[in-house]
């Protein structure tokens, strides 16, 4: 895992292998002072070997903004 201050996963965070099908992951964000800013949307980090399935979905309109608090 990373050990860096951050902010991660407006949308979706995983830490694993998921099915994520069918959503509509739209208008989110995450905003914050740290320099470091991950997944507006969809966010996934797993620590070990991970096969994620997604599908069909629609991933629009999300936002890491930086440097704000």
């Amino acid at each position: 895992a990373e050990s860096k201050p951050k902010i991660a996963g407006g949308g979706i965070f995983s830490v694993s292998s998921p099915t994520i099908s069918n959503n509509l992951i739209t208008g989110n964000s995450i905003s914050g002072p740290q320099e470091y800013l991950f997944g507006g949307g969809v966010y996934l980090n797993a620590t070990t070997t991970a096969s994620p399935v997604i599908t069909h979905n629609s991933i629009t309109g999300n936002r890491a903004i930086t440097g704000t608090t």
